[in-house]
């Protein structure tokens, strides 16, 4: 069969299905996988399904949350309202032949797409697949709610998103987080929704709603703008990615309790990020975010924590690095970087310009931290003191995942483009070697920096480059830093006011 036939037995049975039972169905699956939601007995599992078992048992035995992504997205564009039929997710069998279905739509796409496909091609499938299921595989915690909240109730971010949303970051997050305790309820509620909480108000709740939601018909005619049926058909943007919000009749769904974190959280980026005033007050937000981290974790005994700071070489004045961690075995050189890995650099298979730009861009952040090091080690710094035999070491600290440190071919490629503009900046290639670069996001940074407190800086990143720090981490009781903070500064806020 041809893609196009898959992709027509793949629909013919979509337009069977009523999209609301279908949210239900969908909204069960997902909170049961990813937050241990029991099924209920009308939705009929598979026999050999566990619902006490780990979250990985009952992803193979159920349906993987980014298929249903999918599925999802074709059941609002091709699905009915209103009638009820036979065929049903709610079946397993008829939930089973679609997502056989799907996975044979994916399987001719991959196979005739990559079958005179160099493998350095055939590796960037799999950091497509990491870009679209890896986000899937953790359930938001309330850590991530916090530091979005963190970084965008800066007075200039939130001003921004009130002049575009009507509500201030704080409002958001709040009524962001009350409606998902009320998804967590049910996967759908009428309009209007009535606050239960004296803190926010019922105009409040219909301004959030008005912002964030999207009307069913809207949202089928964004998808219906965006779907091609070429090799990156599983893996391109999604309308209900920014519209995780539904409106059908009155009502108010919400199929993907995640997806709707993702809204209000990383998706308030995408609200402001073309406003004017809003670049460097982010990038700032961020800055003192990892710095707060920092603080937050690292006995300051035992390290010092060294801001940004203006130095000069001959009449020029420079930034230093955004942050350095110091102890008595290393200094830690920390740039912190906003800049996210666009869409098509890991979506696109056949066409690598996107990637290979923003791998460009990688090298020339870490040429960036190297340029401010050598100025350092030539004693220019005025505000921390170079002693030579400590080891320094270079991060890239990134606000969202790039996933580069699980893509080998890419950590390789990215090397030669560093040492090119070294060279170009009269620096010598091997000062990679004397201070190795590594590349983080702040997700991992909030935990791994408990694990570097722990050991100290050169231990830790001396394990970490020869790829033994696994040992250690598995011995390592890590924390979840910011629960306390969240509940003071959102919950108890929220409570108080009543």
């Amino acid at each position: 069969m041809t893609n196009e036939e898959y992709y027509k037995a793949f629909t013919k049975k979509v337009r069977l299905l009523n999209i609301s039972d279908s949210l239900y169905v969908i909204w069960h699956l997902v909170n049961n996988i990813q937050f241990n939601k029991p099924i209920p007995a009308n939705i009929k599992m598979r026999q050999e399904f566990d619902p006490n078992s780990d979250k990985i048992s009952r992803r193979l035995m159920s349906v993987y949350e980014w298929e249903l992504e999918f599925l999802c997205k074709e059941i609002i564009v091709n699905g009915l309202i209103g009638n009820k039929t036979q065929y049903n997710l709610a079946d397993i069998r008829c939930t089973g032949e679609l997502a056989n279905d799907m996975r044979k739509l994916e399987d001719s796409i991959y196979s005739k797409s990559t079958s005179n496909l160099s493998d350095n091609k055939i590796l960037k499938h799999a950091f497509r697949i990491y870009h679209r299921q890896f986000p899937w595989q953790n359930a938001t915690p309330i850590s991530h709610i916090y530091r979005y909240y963190k970084i965008f109730s800066t007075p200039e971010l939130s001003n921004l998103l009130k002049a575009k949303t009507g509500l201030t970051t704080f409002e958001i997050i709040q009524i962001g987080f009350t409606l998902a305790c009320m998804f967590f309820k049910g996967h759908k509620h009428q309009l209007p929704i009535k606050s239960e909480i004296s803190a926010i108000s019922d105009e409040k709740i219909e301004t959030f709603i008005n912002s964030f939601a999207t009307y069913l018909y809207d949202l089928q005619n964004k998808i219906a703008e965006t779907n091609t049926y070429d090799e990156n058909l599983f893996y391109k943007y999604n309308p209900l990615r920014e519209s995780p919000l539904i409106v059908i009749e009155n009502e108010l769904f919400c199929p993907f309790i995640p997806m709707y974190f993702w809204q209000f959280t990383t998706g308030l980026y995408y609200r402001i990020y073309k406003d004017v005033g809003f670049s460097k007050p982010f990038g700032a937000a961020f800055q003192d975010y990892v710095g707060f981290i920092a603080q937050k974790v690292l006995n300051l005994e035992k390290f010092k924590l060294i801001p940004e700071a203006k130095y000069k070489i001959g009449k020029d004045t420079k930034d230093s690095i955004d942050w350095i961690l110091e102890d008595n075995s290393a200094y830690l050189f920390t740039e912190c970087k906003t800049k996210r890995l666009i869409l098509s650099a890991h979506v696109q298979l056949l066409d690598d310009l996107d990637l290979e730009t923003e791998l460009d861009k990688m090298a020339s952040f870490i040429l960036q931290g190297y340029k401010t090091i050598s100025h350092f080690r030539n004693y220019h710094y005025t505000h921390v003191n170079y002693d030579p035999d400590k080891a320094i070491f270079l991060m890239v600290m990134t606000l969202e995942e790039w996933y580069l440190n699980f893509h080998p071919s890419y950590v390789q490629d990215l090397r030669p483009l560093v040492e090119v503009k070294l060279r170009s900046e009269g620096i010598e290639a091997q000062i990679i070697d004397q201070v190795p670069y590594f590349i983080e996001s702040i997700k991992g940074f909030e935990r791994n920096i408990q694990l570097i407190n722990h050991l100290g800086l050169n231990d830790y990143f001396t394990k970490l480059k020869a790829n033994t720090i696994i040992t250690d981490s598995e011995k390592f009781e890590y924390k979840e830093l910011l629960v306390e903070d969240f509940k003071q500064e959102i919950v108890n806020k929220t409570i108080n006011k009543q």
